[in-house]
């Protein structure tokens, strides 16, 4: 399955496909002078941008807000300073526009000047496009005058320095980190961390931040907030699978069983035994449909989903409205199938046309009809997308640039534990098997007298863990807490809630101090979960000094390598350095994990910071952290 948490949350691409709204004002027009080496564009709104410089790679980003996308110009020659100009959406009710600096060249932004031309014209002088490299650079805002006229960095840029070249990505694998194909460490000794990690915070001092840095004796090396309790996003996944992992060990595997009312060829009633097993896919159910028929079973009177596992609601009450719905938050019951997702892949045609759509799961086709009303825009329009089920049917709007690449997308299943046995029923068909009803989903347990006659297993605990925090996959945390939740008490009458008091119970036995953790769900999807910086770091150097610490640690996406984290760090010290949990929803930024710099003992470190400004602009500020640890240097 494509991950689509991954894709929606990971918040780490230029240009996001997120649906469109109709707000206020339209940016209508955009235009390069190669010239002049002026950006100029217009909306039909007032409106105020938020302009940043971000590193790795190098562009810079106008956010305005308040606008929609509207026409644009026709493709412009940028020359050799600039690799290429985009329009987007980073979400609704926002235009970005997207300056890429070819490789080996930044912005000196001491000579960039952001203006108010007239009315609601603006222009950006880009003239101090330099071919300089910096290594460990990261963002910078820009800030924007109310009345117009030039703009001055927050922070400035230091002098150029010798270009240092960047490595060639390589395919994403946790391993232990090379030591080649990267820019030349420059070494900082480890009295300095209290200086220059509080400089970085001081940047936006507003921000409510908590951050702690230890060393692999519990040796604090920074602490700024580090007992406060904030809002840690998807770093919740920290807490969950390190308990999982604790508790059930890494060979654990998840049986969903297939129970009869007899093993003779007709089978009264056929019971397949959700356990909540995220992975379980169509291509199980196959499986599934294959080991009855070889048992000799040749009629099945009634088929039944048996959803007993998990108590309580499908999908937290705590989670937002806006997210209900959508791909990265499906319900989460006993019968997972698929993820819980219908996915689809769309792609552009020729402009004017439909998008094509091709099925994930060719089997879903049958079951849902396609109300396609997307179009391919033209090779410099905007990209925006919006699927949304409707019944039976998915409907489909928006558009893709002609020639760009395809994008996937998905929806929740509505109803999930019917929609299982729905495409059991379709396997069981196809295996040549008579099904007479399936119909029908029950929380009443399977009587005793029920026989085992199939199962299948999903893959090891160890690569469970991995795909929910390699992937920041919120199904599958919420499982492994409801699992989790489960176990510990199977008679609870909601299984998140003992699946919270679990994850506690586990946590605390191993020296972790839960009560600054204050969890609502396990994926950190709800904005009302707490936790502080100090547990984060408490659980990091738990699980790395137990039998499960390399299992844990390459879970963890890897700087610059994969993952969430596999276009972040790249080019810089700490590309395969670091392997850390990213953390992004609204007005939170989080990552925390480990640090191995080449000349300084291992670090865990957690850096929380719950604020309303730019999450590209927090997230630089948090990556500055990381590479300026990723070089220290001990003995001095």
């Amino acid at each position: 399955m494509v991950n689509w948490r991954s894709l929606l949350l990971g918040a780490t691409l230029p240009v996001l496909i997120l649906a469109a709204k109709a707000e206020a004002g339209t940016l209508n027009r955009w235009a390069f002078n190669r010239t002049t080496n002026q950006l100029s564009f217009t909306v039909t709104e007032a409106t105020k941008p938020n302009a940043f410089l971000i590193f790795n790679p190098q562009r810079v980003v106008i956010d305005l807000p308040g606008t929609s996308l509207g026409s644009v110009s026709k493709k412009q020659d940028y020359g050799d300073r600039i690799k290429q100009i985009r329009l987007g959406q980073p979400k609704a009710g926002t235009s970005r526009l997207v300056v890429e600096l070819a490789d080996g060249y930044i912005l000196d932004t001491s000579k960039a000047v952001l203006k108010r031309t007239s009315g609601n014209n603006w222009e950006i002088n880009l003239n101090g496009i330099v071919a300089v490299a910096q290594p460990g650079a990261r963002g910078v805002a820009l800030k924007i005058p109310t009345s117009g006229g030039s703009v001055s960095p927050a922070t400035p840029i230091p002098g150029p320095t010798t270009p240092t070249p960047t490595p060639t990505p390589t395919t994403p694998t946790p391993t232990t980190p090379p030591v080649t194909n990267r820019p030349v460490n420059r070494q900082f000794c480890s009295s300095r961390t209290s200086t220059v990690l509080s400089s970085v915070l001081n940047k936006n001092s507003r921000a409510r931040w908590g951050v702690l840095v230890q060393d692999a004796n519990d040796k604090t090396l920074f602490d700024r907030n580090a007992s406060t309790l904030l809002a840690p996003a998807s770093n919740n996944k920290i807490f969950t699978t390190a308990a999982a992992l604790s508790k059930l060990g890494p060979s654990y595997q998840i049986t969903t069983p297939v129970l009869g009312s007899s093993s003779s060829s007709t089978v009264n009633q056929l019971r397949i035994v959700g356990q909540g097993d995220p992975s379980l896919n169509t291509a199980d159910l196959n499986t599934l449909a294959q080991q009855l028929k070889g048992r000799g079973i040749q009629k099945v009177n009634l088929l039944v989903g048996d959803d007993t596992t998990f108590k309580g609601p499908n999908l937290n009450p705590n989670w937002e409205a806006e997210d209900i719905g959508q791909a990265y938050a499906p319900p989460v019951n006993s019968l997972i199938i698929n993820e819980n997702i219908v996915g689809l892949i769309l792609a552009p045609a020729r402009q004017g046309q439909r998008l094509s759509v091709k099925w994930e799961d060719p089997t879903d086709q049958q079951f849902w009809t396609l109300d396609n009303r997307s179009v391919t825009a033209s090779r410099f329009g905007g990209e925006f997308l919006d699927v949304v089920p409707s019944g039976n049917r998915i409907v489909i709007t928006g558009q893709l640039r002609a020639g760009s690449a395809s994008e996937p997308v998905g929806v929740a299943i509505p109803n999930e534990g019917n929609y299982l046995v729905r495409k059991f029923d379709d396997s069981l068909k196809k295996a040549g098997l008579n099904v007479t009803r399936a119909t029908r989903v029950t929380r009443t347990p399977a009587p005793k007298s029920f026989v085992q006659l199939a199962a299948v297993k999903s893959d090891p605990l160890s690569k469970l863990v991995a795909t929910t925090n390699l992937q920041s996959n919120n199904l599958y945390a919420e499982s492994l807490l409801k699992i989790l939740g489960s176990q510990r008490l199977a008679s609870s009458v909601d299984t998140r809630i003992s699946g919270i008091a679990a994850i506690k119970d586990i946590l605390a036995k191993q020296g972790v101090d839960t009560r600054q953790i204050q969890m609502i769900d396990g994926s950190g999807l709800a904005p009302n979960n707490r936790a502080s910086a100090k547990a984060l770091v408490q659980t990091l150097q738990v699980m790395s000094k137990g039998s499960n610490a390399n299992i844990f640690r390459q879970s963890l996406p890897v700087a610059g390598r994969s993952g969430t984290l596999s276009t972040r760090f790249v080019g810089t010290p700490a590309q395969d350095r670091v392997f850390a949990k990213t953390g992004t929803i609204s007005n939170v930024v989080s990552l925390a994990g480990y640090v191995t710099p080449p000349n300084h003992p291992p670090l865990s470190f957690a850096v929380l910071v719950n604020d309303s400004s730019s999450p590209s602009a927090l997230r630089a500020l948090v990556d500055e952290m990381v590479v300026f640890l990723s070089q220290l240097e001990s003995g001095c």
